[in-house]
């Protein structure tokens, strides 16, 4: 995955004002949360999974307006509800919700832009 491979980059603005890339695709399928984070730490240097309310941002403002390709599936946040579970959201809904690190999902990475 590289930073953009599209015409046009998407950003997200997030809750304390902080200009956010938003890659330009899903990452392959990560397995689960916890496999993700591995792979993130070794393969994506200078990406992240989104907050929570970061994730949020992405299904309102790019999800929503059909920019981003995003699926109808669920993400996942980098936010931690517990040891063993943390937040996603469906991007079918909107909704969101915790579930087990085990468990399967999408990921979108974004990437915190120096200002």
């Amino acid at each position: 995955m590289t930073k953009t491979k599209s015409s046009e980059q998407l950003y997200i603005i997030n809750e304390y004002s902080k200009k956010l890339l938003v890659a330009d695709a899903d990452m392959p399928d990560p397995g689960n949360w916890l496999m993700a984070q591995v792979v993130i730490s070794t393969q994506y240097q200078g990406w992240r999974m989104p907050s929570i309310d970061e994730l949020e941002i992405m299904y309102e403002q790019l999800h929503k307006n059909g920019k981003g390709n995003f699926k109808d599936s669920q993400y996942w946040s980098g936010t931690e509800e517990s040891p063993q579970h943390v937040w996603y959201i469906n991007f079918k809904d909107g909704h969101d919700s915790d579930a087990l690190k085990i468990m399967g999902a999408n990921v979108r990475l974004v990437a915190d832009l120096q200002s």
